[in-house]
């Protein structure tokens, strides 16, 4: 099984879902990531 790992920066979780339904891509799960340091 192989898995992927994506990180969108996008205004919500909605415009998450509309991309990935664009493409055809499937999403397993969702999860909002307020701060990110380097």
């Amino acid at each position: 099984m192989s898995k992927c790992l994506c990180f969108y920066d996008s205004p919500d979780e909605a415009a998450v879902k509309r991309a990935r339904e664009v493409v055809g891509a499937p999403i397993d799960s969702l999860t909002s990531i307020e701060n990110i340091h380097p």
